[in-house]
């Protein structure tokens, strides 16, 4: 800003003043001498062409430049990389001590803070009730998880992101399409997954992924539930046996996928969750609330807080 004119030998600099419109002399060939934008000492019989500012800069920092994104890992571009400098003058310096947990409202449990005490984390909750992994790979769903999920992405670095999805699919939604559209329940099982490990490949772009097994139907067939949530479950027929039978399909596949991913772990709550018969061990079960969906808070946060300690998640 403050001078007309740079002389330079070889340097990047040069490149620089021109981008901001300053004149350059050059004594030495960089590669952006020789196409008639600076006044050179030396001539390239092989530079014959004479190109613009912008078409120098477009084959140097767009086609002829390789770039990785360090914090995403994963191959970049110039208009990546520009967007991840100014998103990380935004974030935290010290973000790489948060975890990330999202999903489904079955994920509340890690508001507790016994997690941050225990593992000396700080653990960030973002949870949306209703989302599916179904949904998850529609920007423009009705619970807007994608969006939602993607401003707690943005806003830090995160040592590892902790992701529950799959309970809403399994006891409710695809049972739904099955009865409303007629279409096996094999197929729309499959759909599930395949949105569900497409968005688990993308979260590997920001940071380790533990993938929670999905929690189970927990409302009884005999109960007649008037509240909202369990009232729009016990809307398709599905018994409870078969919603939890579709559940452990849903958790084996994304199990045996995780399985051959380097930075994707599953937590596998099968063990201490089902009986021998696989159904949900009363314990589970709120018995203040048995129309509640979800797992008694205690017992199922000391069951995630004993697997991440014995298989060392964190």
């Amino acid at each position: 800003k403050k001078f007309d004119k740079v002389y330079t030998k070889t340097s990047g600099m040069g490149m620089e003043a021109l981008i901001v419109g300053c004149k350059c002399v050059c004594y030495g060939m960089p590669y952006y001498a020789g196409w008639g934008i600076t006044i050179d000492k030396l001539k390239c019989k092989r530079r014959e062409r004479k190109l613009t500012i912008e078409e120098v800069f477009a084959a140097a920092y767009i086609l002829y430049t390789k770039y990785y994104n360090p914090y995403k890992k994963r191959v970049s571009d110039i208009f990546d990389t520009i967007n991840e400098i100014s998103l990380q003058k935004k974030k935290t310096k010290d973000s790489t001590k948060n975890i990330l947990a999202i999903g489904d409202s079955h994920i509340a449990p890690f508001k507790s803070k016994i997690f941050q005490v225990v593992f000396q984390y700080n653990f960030i909750i973002n949870y949306v009730p209703g989302a599916t992994a179904r949904g998850i790979g529609n920007k423009n769903s009705l619970t807007r998880s994608r969006k939602i999920f993607q401003e707690s992405l943005d806003k830090y670095n995160y040592h590892k992101i902790i992701i529950s999805l799959g309970e809403v699919d399994t006891a409710y939604s695809i049972w739904k399409i099955h009865e409303t559209k007629d279409t096996d329940i094999e197929v729309i099982l499959e759909q599930s997954i395949k949105k569900y490990i497409d968005y688990l490949h993308y979260l590997t772009s920001y940071a380790q992924v533990v993938v929670l097994s999905a929690p189970y139907a927990t409302v009884k067939d005999d109960l007649n539930c008037d509240d909202t949530i369990s009232g729009i479950r016990s809307s398709v027929n599905a018994s409870q046996k078969q919603r939890i039978e579709i559940g452990i399909k849903f958790n084996q596949k994304i199990k045996e996928f995780c399985s051959k991913q380097k930075d994707i772990k599953f937590v596998d709550f099968n063990d201490i969750i089902l009986d021998k018969k696989n159904m949900i061990k009363e314990m589970f079960i709120k018995k203040n609330n048995p129309c509640d969906h979800h797992y008694c808070k205690v017992r199922y946060s000391l069951v995630v807080l004993y697997k991440f300690f014995k298989e060392k998640i964190i």
